[in-house]
C-alpha cells in the first residue's frame, strides 16, 4: 500500500516464521503489548483478561510482549486470538492481517486519546521547536503517539529526526519514556495521554516532573482486535462481554481501577487520520530508517512460571544490567522451544535456560555458559517431588492406571527428571491411565485440588506449602542442577567482560528483589556439571512406540 506501511511489513516478515496456530476451544490467547512498563502492563491487564476468562467460562493464556511488531507478529501467524495494541500497530497489522476492532476504552466520554511532548519542568524547552539539538525519546517503531505523531511533526518542519535532534533512543514504554525525562537523562519524549494521565491520578513522581509543551489532535483510543477468522458467535460473545462490563460490578470495579469508564464500539475508519499521517512522513522522508540500538541486549527465560511472577521477579535484574553496563536489557520471556531458536537465530543475546535447552543448541559453537543460579539458600540444585493426596499411592509404581500431572514438555524440572524418575522405576507413560503437561507449578497444584489428575510434579521448594493443602510426597527426586546462565559467543569481548563482573557481584539489596532461584546470585560454573544428567538422558530407552520416554527428542 504505502512506504511506511510496506515498510513495517517487511520488517515483521523478516523475523517471522510460518508458524500458525488454530483456535482452541478450551483456552483464549490475549496479547497485550506494553504501552506502559512490562511489570505494570501485566497488572494493569490482568483483571480484564481474566474478567473475560471467567465470563466465557475458558482458561486465558495471558501473552505480553514488550515491543508492540512482536504482538503484531503473534496475530499474523495466529498465535494469538485478541490483542490491546496501539492504534498504528493496529493500522499497520489491518493491511497484512485478517482483525477486527472489538472496541476501544472511553476517557472522559471519549474514544479518543492524544500525544504529548514533554520536558523536564525546570526545563526552558516551551515548543517542539525548541528541541532541535536535543535529546529525545521515543516509545516504540509503532507507537502513534510515541514515534509517529513526533515524524509527523518533523515532517511538516521538513525535517528529519536524525538531523533534527542530538541523539534519539527507544524506551518501549510510554512511563519508562516519561521517567527518563523526570530523571533529566533525556530532554525531550513524545508520550500517550491516557497513560500519562493514569499516571498523574495514581501520583507517579515521575509526573509532577515534567511539563506538557504540546498537545496533538485527537486519534481514535488504542484498540482491541479480534482474528477475523475465529468463529462468529465466539466473537460475539467477547464483544459483548468488553461492551457490557460497565454494567456489570465485576467489569465496572476493574474498569475503575483501571481509570476507563467504559468501552465503547469504534469503526475502521475512525483511525484514518492515522493512515493520513502516515502518508504525510512516507512523502516526506525518502527513506524510513529502522533505528535498532547497537547497545540494545535481549535476556531471555522460559515460561516457567506465571509470566506477571516472572516480570515482577526478574526485572530489578534487568534494570541492574541496565544500569551497570550503560546499555538497553530487555527481559523477554518464551516457552523452550521458542527460546532455543531465538538463541541460534540471535534474537536473544544472553538469559537462563535449562539443561535440555543447553542440550538441543549447539552450544560449543553458539552460546557460553557463564554461570549457574543460587536461590535463597545458597544451593545451585533443587529436587523434583510426585505429590498425591491419594492415601492408595504410596511408591512411583503404584501410579499403574492413575492420571499424572507434568509440566511444559520441555522443560527440565517439571517433565524431564519426572520422566527419568519413572523411567528409572520401570515405568512407561502408556502404564499410566491418562497424562497431561501443565504451563507451571501452580497451575499442577490447582490440577491436583480439583481432582484433575491423582498425582503431580512439583520442586521441593514448595514442600511446605504441598503438605499444608495435605499433600503427601511419593518420591523425591536426586540434586538436580539449575538450567545455566548463557551468552552468545558472537559478543565482544569487553561486553561479556562486564557482563560477567557484575551477574558475580550482585548487591544484596538487588538480590533480595529476585525471584527465590536467583537469590544467591550466579557462581562460576563448568558445563561439565551436566554431564551425569546427560548421560542419564541418553541411556533411557524411546521404543515404547509413543515417545513417551527422554530417550525420544525432547
Amino acid at each position: 500500500m504505502k512506504f511506511l506501511l510496506r515498510f513495517f511489513a517487511l520488517f515483521f516478515l523478516f523475523f517471522s516464521s510460518q508458524t500458525q496456530l488454530v483456535f482452541s476451544e478450551d483456552a483464549i490467547r490475549v496479547g497485550i503489548s506494553s504501552m506502559i512498563t512490562p511489570v505494570d502492563t501485566v497488572k494493569y491487564y490482568d483483571d480484564i483478561v481474566n474478567y473475560i476468562g471467567k465470563k466465557l467460562g475458558k482458561n486465558v493464556v495471558l501473552i505480553h510482549k514488550k515491543k508492540y511488531e512482536e504482538m503484531n507478529r503473534l496475530m499474523e501467524r495466529r498465535e494469538i486470538d485478541i490483542a490491546f495494541i496501539c492504534t498504528a500497530a493496529y493500522v499497520q497489522l489491518s493491511e497484512n492481517a485478517r482483525v477486527e476492532i472489538v472496541a476501544a476504552p472511553v476517557k472522559e466520554e471519549k474514544t479518543f486519546y492524544k500525544s504529548y511532548i514533554i520536558v523536564h519542568r525546570e526545563s526552558n524547552i516551551n515548543s517542539f521547536a525548541d528541541l532541535r539539538d536535543k535529546t529525545f525519546v521515543f516509545v516504540d517503531p509503532l507507537s502513534n503517539t510515541g514515534y509517529l505523531y513526533p515524524l509527523y511533526r518533523l515532517s511538516k518542519m521538513k525535517e528529519r529526526p536524525e538531523s533534527f535532534f542530538s541523539k534519539t533512543s527507544f524506551s518501549y514504554s510510554h512511563n519508562k519514556s516519561i521517567e527518563l525525562v523526570a530523571k533529566k537523562l533525556v530532554d525531550g519524549a513524545a508520550v500517550e495521554n491516557l497513560v500519562f494521565n493514569y499516571m498523574r491520578e495514581t501520583n507517579s513522581p515521575y509526573v509532577s516532573q515534567v511539563k506538557i509543551i504540546e498537545e496533538s489532535i485527537d486519534f481514535a483510543s488504542p484498540p482491541i482486535i479480534i482474528r477475523s477468522e475465529l468463529p462468529k458467535k465466539f466473537k460475539n460473545e467477547i464483544k459483548d462481554i468488553i461492551l457490557d462490563m460497565h454494567n456489570d460490578k465485576e467489569g465496572k470495579e476493574i474498569l475503575s481501577n483501571m481509570k476507563i469508564k467504559r468501552f465503547a464500539y469504534v469503526r475502521k475508519k475512525d483511525y484514518n487520520v492515522i493512515r493520513q499521517m502516515m502518508d504525510i512522513v512516507e512523502k516526506s522522508f525518502e527513506k524510513l530508517i529502522k533505528t535498532k540500538r547497537k547497545n540494545h541486549l535481549v535476556f531471555g527465560i522460559p515460561d516457567s512460571k506465571n509470566p506477571r511472577i516472572l516480570f515482577e521477579k526478574y526485572q530489578p535484574l534487568i534494570d541492574y544490567l541496565s544500569s551497570k553496563t550503560g546499555m538497553e536489557f530487555q527481559l523477554v520471556i518464551k516457552n523452550h522451544k521458542d527460546l532455543r531458536k531465538s538463541l541460534i537465530n540471535g534474537e536473544i543475546d544472553s538469559g537462563i535456560i535449562g539443561f535440555l535447552d543447553l542440550y538441543n543448541i549447539n552450544s560449543e559453537q553458539l552460546i557460553e555458559v557463564i554461570g549457574i543460579p543460587k536461590n535463597g539458600e545458597n544451593k545451585s540444585y533443587y529436587k523434583v517431588a510426585f505429590v498425591t493426596k491419594d492415601k492408595k499411592i504410596k511408591k512411583l509404581g503404584d501410579l499403574n492406571g492413575k492420571r499424572v500431572g507434568f509440566g511444559p514438555v520441555k522443560s527440565d524440572e517439571l517433565n524431564l527428571i519426572p520422566r527419568l524418575m519413572l523411567a528409572q522405576s520401570g515405568m512407561h507413560l502408556a502404564e499410566l491411565k491418562k497424562y497431561k503437561h501443565y504451563g507451571y507449578e501452580d497451575t499442577i497444584i490447582k490440577a491436583l485440588l480439583r481432582d484433575e489428575i491423582d498425582a503431580g510434579v512439583i520442586r521441593d521448594v514448595h514442600k511446605e506449602k504441598i503438605e499444608r493443602l495435605g499433600f503427601r510426597i511419593i518420591e523425591m527426586s536426586k540434586d538436580v542442577h539449575y538450567g545455566p546462565l548463557v551468552m552468545r559467543k558472537d559478543l565482544e569481548e569487553d561486553l561479556k567482560n562486564k557482563f560477567k563482573n557484575i551477574v558475580f557481584n550482585l548487591p544484596p539489596e538487588v538480590l533480595k528483589e529476585l525471584d527465590y532461584d536467583l537469590q544467591g546470585g550466579f557462581d562460576k560454573v563448568d558445563v561439565s556439571i551436566y554431564s551425569s544428567i546427560e548421560k542419564s538422558y541418553k541411556k533411557i530407552p524411546s521404543g515404547c512406540g509413543i515417545r513417551c520416554h527422554p530417550g525420544s527428542k525432547i
